[in-house]
């Protein structure tokens, strides 16, 4: 996280988009397959906040191309 290497800022911006991208498939399976309303609701707020980020990261990596 302290590298001065060019590019970094990037590389590291497309290794959370990747985390969050996965994170949305896993949350969105577990939304479809939960049984308790509950545990649905929690998996489907986490769902948006991954694809909330997922928008925020497409658009810093725009900016930082």
């Amino acid at each position: 996280m302290s590298s001065s290497a060019t590019g970094r800022r990037a590389a590291h911006l497309r290794a959370l988009q990747t985390y969050a991208t996965h994170a949305q498939e896993v949350l969105l399976r577990q939304a479809h397959t939960a049984v308790d309303p509950v545990a649905q609701r929690a998996a489907v707020a986490d769902w948006l906040y991954w694809k909330h980020l997922g928008g925020v990261l497409d658009a810093a990596l725009t900016d930082a191309s």
